[in-house]
């Protein structure tokens, strides 16, 4: 594999001072991009188009050329490797334009202008590996001589390859698929998925080139870009000829994409802010309590108090803890840390500062570059040695799990922790906790730089639970104004940074049209975001507006969807501004359509029937004529009436209306709270703590979506600027962007598995969904399963004419193969014979984050899944004791409560006071700490007769927690009197369960 690192291409191409050359020109035969002979009078056909919503236009077949820049890393382009490059197609002008060229040169094209945009990590990690290895090939083992070098099977495997790649790619950059469909094919992505031929790659690169043109005029245009890129841009530099046609109209290879007209009005600084190098947040400073560090040799994290103390010393501590105790502690847990994993010395200078006032801090300020230069070692020791390279990844996994046991027993049990006795104020403390699990976090982040995974059955540590019980913080955010419950989805998202980071920010408080404030919002419902339908009102852009409504026209709506098809509006301005205005409706099949996300709470929720004010229509076509042409969008406010019929097809083609629309515009009134200009990090709080992110049909609204644009206060955003599109080492040193990255980008998720279908890869799975749910909350319980089910490839046909207690059953049914964890979720279950293992709903489910195949299989009789079993004598078992388990020949012994316990407060409902059950059933039998497991009964007669041959039948009963437990504390706990089961059998069985 190509190591080495190809031309620096990834800085931003700037236009050159040079004069336009014209370079050789050809006629070229008028050809769209399609997998038949479809002419160029198809041309204008919306589904031969390749890029997003685009009307072609044929432009003249001899186009002028421009020449650009692209900075590389010589300094010299006589160079010999310039050279080289030349002579190798990278800038081979001469043979173009690009219906002349062969598919090497056209690729070393390419290969430059992906680079020098923005790429997920992943695919621009692909792209140099790949631009590196035919850079090293050369013209003389282009890709037209492949099947001489390669033979033909290991041909085809490297075409594959490199088509799959650049369709991910193409899905990055928003082109569609249909540029590989004749014109009858109207819906792609229902079809087969797409595989490599020789002229789809062709027509695939081709459009790539094409699109990334685009782009780089566009952002070149900018002035804020052009003083971003001014200062990369390279004195000498080699030469790339890109047809100027291609930006402006599309033409190349004869065929016909218009200008994307999507950047239009959408904001584009985010870019200067990307390029910004702002500290990066990790934690708040904490007091430093004045610990001996400094003078000391390097040691491991847990004999770093033996070397400052004796161990007279330590025992003394232990029976009169003190505050040079708490400052040993902290010190060992920061730097002790810290030195143990980069192993290499880090003096107090580094992490600590000195206020005005004469108090000494510890601070994070500094991480970053530390983190940096171990990444440098990292990366020199793998070129050098990589046995000691995975060795040293191997030691810092063991370093981070031994930080987290005893950080995890300092929070459990604080009674016993050193900072108890130091007379510190509890919010200090929780300060202290806080930047140790945050150091963690960003070590363990750092780490991935190793590019190195952890053996089965280790699994990366989850620092965010360990600091759970610590609550001073949530507290004190509720306090400053915080949602409870938007404290807790930030819990969910996995990073204290981010929360840490919340934490110093004041929230947005939105004047809902139920209330603004929090005050009686819980850690499980966002109370002044769920409104009122009975008591609903609109309101107006300004509340001394009192303009009077629109509507349009309810017959037109009703008939529309009838035929299947969706309506979407446009307005005529009336006569004057007091008069109602005109809303024209046709059909999304002819028109391209804005397809509008918000939530009810800022006042824009209605019906066909209702309408809404003109001020707010108005409002809305001014930001929607910013995205599409005519300004055409889609809402539910206008598109849905109450006839309940009519409704019930609007909701079966909501995945189709959010999928198909050219742009979904994203309107909340936090997010519109926030300037374009601020700080990146602040712009995504923003958009994850508003109320958008808490609902749960902007779920798959969001997801569907082909291009996301959020309404800032001062302007259009897209999803792709508000995600940190730097080098995968700079992501990784800037945690907090890197936390707040890896949360907006479960939006993309969606459109990178539609492409992944395409090539035959996974397809959502239902614990991915159920997780993504996690803090969503929805005013309509019944409507859960209709706002997933495309999620998950059910059409919600299917389930919205069901009784809403019968969707998620049949839901289950069509999913058919589910994780075998489903079980160990928390909350009510189905009443239903043969689901009363099934969630009632997977909002705040409690998905554990383990990976399971998808083995268990739902069927009317019952579960049908693979578990492992402890069997003992018919218990009636209480919520409020303890049990413990235990099988006399080993050591396998267990620990038993019930899940109605105070850890375990955020899980509502399906709790009995007492249960009686003969059986549990674990996901493994493996050491864990704590683990869900499920109390049921079964006929033992069966299961002596089953032999295991056959499943065995058996009834849920109830969710409880287990534990693994020595032997020599089961039997205290017999002697003290506790209760005590005897297993009479184990066993990994086949059930079915009901």
């Amino acid at each position: 594999m190509y190591t080495s690192t190809p031309p620096d291409s990834r800085v931003t191409a700037s236009k050159t001072d040079l004069p336009a050359t014209e370079l050789a020109r050809a006629d070229h035969q008028q050809t769209s991009f399609t997998n038949s002979e479809v002419s160029s009078q198809n041309a204008d056909d919306p589904s031969t188009l390749l890029t997003e919503g685009m009307h072609a236009k044929v432009q003249d077949n001899n186009p002028e050329w421009t020449v650009w820049r692209l900075p590389f890393g010589d300094s010299d382009i006589t160079s010999p490797s310039a050279q080289a490059r030349i002579s190798n197609g990278i800038c081979d002008s001469d043979a173009l334009p690009l219906a002349e060229r062969d598919l090497s040169s056209n690729l070393m094209l390419l290969f430059p202008l992906l680079l020098s945009g923005r790429l997920s990590p992943q695919s621009a990690t692909a792209t140099e590996q790949m631009y590196g290895l035919l850079a090293m090939a050369g013209t003389s083992a282009c890709l037209e001589n492949a099947e001489a070098m390669l033979g033909q099977e290991r041909m085809l495997e490297f075409f594959d390859t490199l088509f799959k790649m650049l369709l991910v790619i193409a899905s990055e950059l928003g082109l569609r698929s249909n540029i590989f469909h004749t014109a009858s094919e109207r819906h792609p992505f229902q079809n087969s998925p797409i595989s490599y031929t020789p002229e789809r790659l062709r027509l695939l690169v081709d459009a790539l080139i094409v699109r990334r043109t685009q782009d780089l005029r566009k952002s070149m245009s900018a002035p804020e870009h052009s003083q971003s890129t001014a200062d990369t841009a390279a004195s000498t530099s080699s030469l790339v000829a890109i047809p100027a046609e291609v930006s402006e109209s599309g033409n190349v290879h004869g065929s016909t994409i218009a200008t994307e007209y999507t950047s239009d009005g959408v904001a584009t600084t985010s870019s200067v802010m990307l390029a910004s190098t702002s500290t990066s947040f990790i934690a708040q400073d904490a007091v430093w309590l004045g610990g001996k560090h400094d003078g000391y040799a390097l040691t491991s994290l847990m004999k770093y108090q033996e070397y400052r103390y004796t161990e007279d010393q330590l025992n003394e501590f232990e029976r009169s803890p003190c505050r040079e105790y708490a400052a040993l502690f902290q010190s060992a847990m920061i730097f002790g840390l810290l030195e143990a994993v980069t192993e290499q010395k880090i003096p107090e200078s580094r992490l600590l500062r000195h206020t005005s006032s004469g108090d000494i801090l510890v601070t994070t300020d500094n991480l970053p570059s530390i983190l940096g230069e171990w990444q440098d070692r990292i990366e020199a020791l793998k070129a050098a040695d990589p046995n000691a390279h995975r060795e040293w990844f191997e030691r810092t996994y063991v370093v981070l799990l031994d930080a987290s046991n005893v950080l995890q027993r300092e929070v459990v049990y604080p009674g016993t922790s050193p900072l108890h006795f130091a007379g510190l104020h509890p919010d200090d403390v929780a300060k202290i906790l806080y930047m140790i699990a945050a150091i963690g976090e960003a070590l363990q982040l750092a780490s991935a730089h190793f590019g190195l995974q952890l053996p089965p059955p280790a699994k990366p540590i989850d620092w965010v639970t360990i600091i759970i019980p610590v609550d001073n913080l949530r507290n004190n955010m509720a306090t400053d104004g915080w949602c409870p419950f938007t404290i807790r989805s930030m819990l969910g998202s996995g990073s204290i940074c981010v929360l840490s980071y919340a934490s110093t920010r004041k929230p947005f408080v939105r004047d809902s049209v139920g209330g603004g404030s929090h005050a009686s919002c819980t850690w499980t419902k966002c109370i002044a975001n769920t409104i009122d339908t009975e008591n609903y009102s609109n309101r107006h852009v300004v509340d001394t507006c009192n303009c009077s409504y629109s509507r349009p026209p309810l017959d037109t709506i009703v008939h529309t969807y009838a035929s299947g098809q969706t309506p979407v509006i446009t307005i005529g301005d009336g006569d004057s501004s007091d008069e109602a205005l005109s809303i024209i409706c046709t059909s999304a099949t002819v028109t391209h359509y804005v397809a509008v996300s918000h939530v009810w709470a800022d006042g824009l929720g209605s019906t066909t029937e209702e309408g809404i004010p003109m001020c707010q229509l108005r409002r809305l076509t001014t930001l929607t004529s910013q995205l599409v042409p005519g300004g055409a969008f889609w809402i539910d406010a206008l598109c849905i009436p109450r006839d309940k019929d009519t409704r019930k097809r609007a909701i079966a083609l909501m995945a189709q209306i959010y999928g198909e629309a050219d742009v979904v515009l994203v309107i909340d009134s936090g997010i519109r709270s926030c300037s374009v200009s601020a700080a990146l990090e602040d712009k995504l709080l923003r958009v994850l703590s508003s109320g958008w992110m808490q609902r749960l049909w902007t779920l798959q609204e969001g997801m569907l979506a082909r291009k996301l644009v959020f309404e800032f206060a001062d302007g259009l955003v897209t999803m792709q600027d508000l995600l940190p599109h730097t080098e995968v080492r700079g992501v990784t040193l800037n945690l907090l962007r890197a936390s707040l990255s890896r949360m907006m980008e479960t939006l993309l998720r969606r459109r990178d598995e539609l492409v992944d279908s395409l090539i035959g890869l996974h397809k959502f799975r239902l614990d991915e969904v159920a997780r993504l749910l996690f803090a969503r909350t929805t005013s309509k319980p019944e409507d859960e399963t209709l706002a997933i089910a495309s999620l998950l490839d059910v059409d919600p046909a299917e389930l919205v004419s069901l009784p809403p207690n019968k969707r998620m059953m049949m839901l289950l049914l069509k999913i058919r193969n589910l994780p075998p964890n489903i079980i160990m979720t928390g909350g009510p279950r189905l009443d239903e014979p043969g689901f009363r293992w099934a969630p009632q709903s997977l909002l705040s489910a409690g998905w554990d984050d383990a990976t399971h195949d998808n083995d268990a299989i739902c069927t009317p009789e019952g579960l049908l899944a693979t578990y492992h079993c402890l069997v003992f004598p018919t218990t009636t078992f209480r919520d409020h004791e303890a049990w413990y388990l235990r099988k006399g020949s080993d050591d396998h012994c267990y620990a038993m409560e019930s899940m109605n316990r105070p850890q375990m407060a955020l899980m509502e409902g399906g709790i009995t006071s007492e249960y009686t059950c003969n059986a549990l059933l674990l996901q493994s039998n493996r050491s864990q700490i704590v683990q869900s497991a499920i109390a049921v009964f079964l006929d033992k007669q069966e299961l002596n007769e089953t032999n295991g041959n056959s499943r065995l039948k058996c009834a849920y009963v109830q969710l409880v927690l287990v534990s693994f437990r020595a032997k020599e504390e089961v039997e205290r706990a017999r002697t003290l009197g506790r209760n005590i089961v005897d297993i009479e059998a184990t066993g990994r069985l086949e059930f079915c369960l009901v």
